[in-house]
């Protein structure tokens, strides 16, 4: 399982946004949803970048999409008005942050998140 602690924080990133904090201010009409979507996004890239490619081979995508889940959601918990989100929305807001990231094409991240939602998620 895929904890938070491995994944300290970095001194830079060639996209760097404002380090995101569940205490911030709202900037320009940011939702909290948006900006967690938004840190759980850096944080994947930030992971994808450390990541040994044998195990980016070994792995499939969603594979590694469910492992990282747990760490999502605790970041997700940390801004108070998503603390008592059920699990339908934790994904939801999971997926979003990772298409945000941009570190798949669009088609492969979709289709790993649909498989991924299809093992999670009630339809």
């Amino acid at each position: 399982m895929i904890s938070l602690a491995d994944f300290p924080p970095r001194k830079f990133w060639r996209k760097r946004v404002e380090p995101i904090s569940p205490t911030q201010g709202r900037r320009s009409g940011e939702t909290e949803i948006e900006r967690c979507a938004a840190e759980i996004a850096e944080i994947w890239r930030d992971h994808h970048v450390r990541v040994l490619p044998a195990y980016m081979i070994a792995v499939s995508l969603d594979q590694r999409i469910e492992q990282f889940s747990a760490g999502a959601f605790q970041i997700i918990r940390k801004y108070p008005s998503l603390r008592e989100a059920a699990g339908p929305h934790l994904w939801m807001i999971y997926f979003k942050g990772l298409l945000l990231s941009g570190t798949h094409p669009a088609k492969a991240m979709t289709a790993s998140i649909k498989i991924v939602a299809d093992r999670h998620l009630v339809r």
